[in-house]
């Protein structure tokens, strides 16, 4: 399974002590709630394109399926997202 959102953000931190952070809110059927969070500033230093970044999450949890056949299998995953970034260095 791939995910793939598109959203603008104001750019890099210049304080190379901050890091930037990608935090992912799910509410599932059942009610549960799910929040990730990933420092994502070494992919967007990686990017060849500073307009265009592109942020894998490998290691996302994914919840066990749910009943009646709602939620995640886990052989679903978040493969990708992707974010357009006019400010990044």
């Amino acid at each position: 399974m791939e995910l793939k959102g598109n959203f603008r953000c104001f750019g890099k931190i210049p304080d190379a002590n901050i890091s930037n952070k990608l935090v992912i809110y799910a509410i599932l059927k059942d009610g549960s709630k799910w929040c990730y969070v990933y420092d994502i500033i070494n992919q967007i230093d990686a990017a060849s394109d500073s307009f265009k970044v592109t942020v894998v999450l490998d290691k996302l949890p994914i919840p066990n399926k749910i009943e009646n056949n709602s939620g995640l299998t886990r052989s679903q995953r978040l493969e990708c997202c992707r974010y357009s970034n006019k400010n990044v260095k």
